[in-house]
């Protein structure tokens, strides 16, 4: 049951214990992100920065938040007139905490200088040291393995939320998470000028 639960959370958890788990997790990692300088500053991005301050990481995740579970549950709803709120911001909070773990590969700030440093040799055609590419290589594996798990865990919370089963459902649930990048860059920005 243990290894089906973390397939599917969704399946084996109430919506209640799951969004208590999923804002303890952004809680968490948002203070993670502080500690290692990370944005979230996107829906599906993560980028460090030399410093920032504590309220970002947090503000960036909520913006996040909201942006994907506005166009779910307008989706959802179109689906499912039963479909409850509650449900889909379980989906998201849970389904975003692969994402909290990331910032820890910038303790000391070394991603930071690995990615500055291999930005700075290829447009300046110097040459990077292996140490260099290999992690900048290990941390785009464990970013891409993480939106894996996101966009795996966020479906399976959306199914479960509106009972979808149609395969056009799929490709609407995909176009939903680029809009939903789209929003958080927006508002993002927009949060900048304030």
């Amino acid at each position: 049951m243990q290894q089906r639960a973390l397939v599917n959370p969704f399946a084996y958890y109430a919506e209640k214990r799951l969004v208590v788990v999923g804002l303890a997790a952004t809680a968490i990692g948002s203070v993670l992100g502080w500690l290692f300088n990370a944005r979230f500053d996107g829906v599906l991005d993560l980028h460090f920065v030399q410093q920032l301050r504590v309220w970002q990481p947090l503000l960036d995740n909520g913006i996040n938040i909201l942006s994907l579970t506005l166009p779910l549950y307008l989706f959802g709803l179109s689906i499912n007139g039963k479909t409850r709120l509650i449900d889909v911001v379980a989906a998201v909070l849970v389904a975003r905490i692969p994402f909290y773990v990331l910032p820890l590969a910038n303790i000391g700030g070394y991603m930071y200088g690995a990615a500055n440093q291999l930005v700075t040799g290829t447009m300046e055609g110097t040459p990077v040291g292996m140490g260099t590419i290999a992690a900048n290589i290990a941390f785009f594996a464990a970013a891409v393995s993480a939106m894996a798990v996101f966009v795996f865990w966020l479906f399976q919370g959306f199914k479960t939320a509106t009972n979808s089963k149609k395969a056009a459902h799929k490709w609407i649930f995909g176009a939903c998470i680029v809009l939903s990048e789209v929003i958080s860059k927006m508002m993002l920005v927009l949060v900048s000028k304030i």
